[in-house]
C-alpha cells in the first residue's frame, strides 16, 4: 500500500516526531518539530514534499502543545 511506503520514507526525516495514518480527506498526518519557521519551510519544501507519491501538503502550526 502506497501510504505505508510514504510513512516509511517520512520516518527517515529526523524532525518528524509523530506520524499517523488516518482515514478521510488526508492519508497521513505528520508532526514536525523545528525551532524556526525558516527551518520548517525548508524541511517541508526540501524533504517532505520531495518524498515520492506525496502530491500535496497542508500545514497547521500548533500554537500550544500541552505535553
Amino acid at each position: 500500500m502506497f501510504v505505508e511506503e510514504v510513512r516509511n520514507k517520512l520516518k527517515e526525516i529526523p524532525e518528524i516526531v509523530d506520524i499517523y495514518m488516518v482515514q478521510g480527506l488526508y492519508d497521513i498526518i505528520a508532526k514536525v518539530k523545528l525551532n524556526t519557521e525558516e527551518e520548517f519551510e525548508e524541511r517541508v519544501s526540501e524533504r517532505i514534499r520531495k518524498v515520492d507519491r506525496i502530491t500535496g501538503t497542508v500545514t497547521v502550526i500548533i500554537a500550544e502543545d500541552k505535553q
